[in-house]
């Protein structure tokens, strides 16, 4: 089953090809933007009767319509480490396939990069509406192994998105620095960014809640044996619920907002983020 979700922007692409998003310099479509007096816009064919007859001026009214035209979407993949822990990968993909086939479905291109500590390029796939494109890269991602110990590539991908303003989905667990994510959000600062969370609230699997644990940081590949108790389980959750604090209230100083999904989501949550 094709699963689709709706994305509306806020802003007008300046893109020539045709789409499903509103244009904001090229008249002659069917997208209605406003009503004009006929001397700032000559169309005898726009001519709106109605409002010219309510006009108290006696001025002659013209319906301004715009061209409806496409966007280009990007997404940007953290594949360090952590990222392979648990089913966070399988999220990360089953997201990237309901983007595509949402962009194709609004007439948008989609165009991947991925990263640890340097770009991925066989992970990568170049600005595209080729559906059978993106159907090869899901059989190669499907068999990732994540590796390396951070994210310091993301940055260079932003050089790779060009000049015309697109909608970027930045997919990651954000467990990287403050300072590598502000970098990362200001070099994307002429793009719609929209932060995917793909890791959920953690209860950690500690069971039991109390005895000896051994675990391993999934960045490092260190073990360490942990001697588990109730205190130290509020502890972490604690700490993980400020990381969250502080990570809505950076992306917020950006004008972002976070998108967290569970591992249960579906179209209507990646929706209704774009709806409120």
């Amino acid at each position: 089953m094709i699963e689709l979700f709706h994305y509306r922007l806020a802003w007008r692409g300046p893109a020539m090809a045709a789409g499903d998003h509103g244009r904001g310099d090229l008249r002659g479509g069917s997208d209605y933007a406003s009503t004009l007096p006929f001397d700032r816009y000559q169309n005898p064919r726009s001519v709106d009767m109605r409002a010219s007859v309510q006009n108290p001026y006696q001025t002659l009214m013209v319906r301004d319509c715009r061209e409806r035209v496409s966007v280009p979407v990007y997404l940007l993949l953290d594949v360090s480490a952590s990222m392979g822990c648990g089913k966070i990968l399988e999220k990360m993909l089953r997201f990237a396939q309901m983007c595509a086939a949402s962009a194709f479905h609004a007439g948008d291109r989609l165009g991947i990069l991925a990263c640890d500590s340097r770009i991925l390029w066989e992970y990568c796939l170049p600005l595209s509406a080729n559906a059978a494109l993106t159907d090869d890269w899901g059989r190669r991602f499907a068999n990732i192994r994540p590796q390396a110990r951070n994210t310091d590539a993301f940055i260079d991908l932003a050089s790779y998105l060009g000049r015309q303003r697109a909608l970027v989905f930045l997919l990651s667990d954000f467990y990287l620095p403050d300072a590598q994510l502000r970098t990362l959000l200001e070099a994307l600062f002429r793009h719609e960014v929209v932060p995917v969370q793909l890791a959920v609230a953690p209860d950690f699997g500690l069971q039991p809640r109390w005895g000896w644990l051994n675990l391993q940081d999934p960045e490092t590949g260190l073990l360490r044996q942990v001697m588990m108790r109730p205190a130290l389980r509020r502890r972490w959750l604690d700490e993980y619920a400020m990381r969250q604090q502080r990570l809505h209230a950076l992306l917020t100083g950006y004008g972002r907002r976070l998108l967290p999904l569970a591992d249960d989501f579906g179209t209507d949550d990646v929706t209704r983020y774009f709806l409120s």
